[in-house]
C-alpha cells in the first residue's frame, strides 16, 4: 500500500534532489520524451490535478474506479511507453526558455499544491482526474508521486 507520507517526502524533498542530475542531452530509457518535455509534462499534470473541483455532474465511470484502484490503491506499477492522451496532436512547443526555468516551476508546482492544500476550506475537497475519477488531496499526492517517479525513472534519476 502507497503510504502518503512517502508520497510527500518524494514530492517535497526527493524531487529538487533528483533534479540535479537531470540535464538537457539527458536520454529516456523508453519513448521519446526530451528532459524538458518530461519536466513541463509532469509540472501540468501536478497542478491540473487540483484544479478541476469534482461535481456531480462528472461522476466516475467504471474504468476511471478500477483505474482508481488499480493504480492509486493497489500500487500497480505505470506500463511504460504508453503515449499521452494529450499529445495526439504531436509534442507541444516547450513552455519554458530553459531546462532550469522547468526545473525551478516543477519544484514551484510542488510547495504550490501543498500551499493549497495548506487551507483549510481545500483540505475536504475532492478533485476530477480525467483517468481516475473523484480523487482527495491523498489521493492527488498518491498520483503525483507515481506519474513524477515514473517518468524520473524514465531519465534514470532514481
Amino acid at each position: 500500500m502507497l503510504n502518503v507520507q512517502d508520497c510527500k517526502h518524494f514530492l517535497q524533498d526527493v524531487i529538487p534532489v533528483a533534479l540535479e542530475k537531470l540535464q538537457a542531452d539527458t536520454k529516456p530509457a523508453w519513448g521519446s520524451m526530451e528532459a524538458q518535455e518530461m519536466l513541463e509534462h509532469v509540472a501540468m499534470a501536478l497542478k491540473g490535478g487540483y484544479a478541476l473541483e469534482f461535481g456531480a455532474d462528472k461522476e466516475p465511470k467504471p474504468a476511471q474506479t478500477q483505474a482508481k484502484i488499480a493504480f492509486l490503491e493497489q500500487n500497480t506499477p505505470y506500463p511504460k511507453g504508453i503515449p499521452s492522451p494529450f499529445h495526439k496532436e504531436g509534442k507541444p512547443a516547450y513552455v519554458f526558455a530553459s531546462l532550469d526555468d522547468a526545473k525551478k516551476n516543477l519544484v514551484e508546482q510542488v510547495q504550490a499544491m501543498y500551499a493549497f492544500f495548506e487551507k483549510p476550506e481545500n483540505l475536504a475537497k475532492f478533485f476530477f482526474h480525467p483517468f481516475f475519477g473523484k480523487l482527495n488531496f491523498d489521493e492527488v499526492q498518491k498520483f503525483n508521486y507515481k506519474h513524477i517517479a515514473h517518468h524520473f525513472e524514465q531519465f534514470d534519476l532514481l
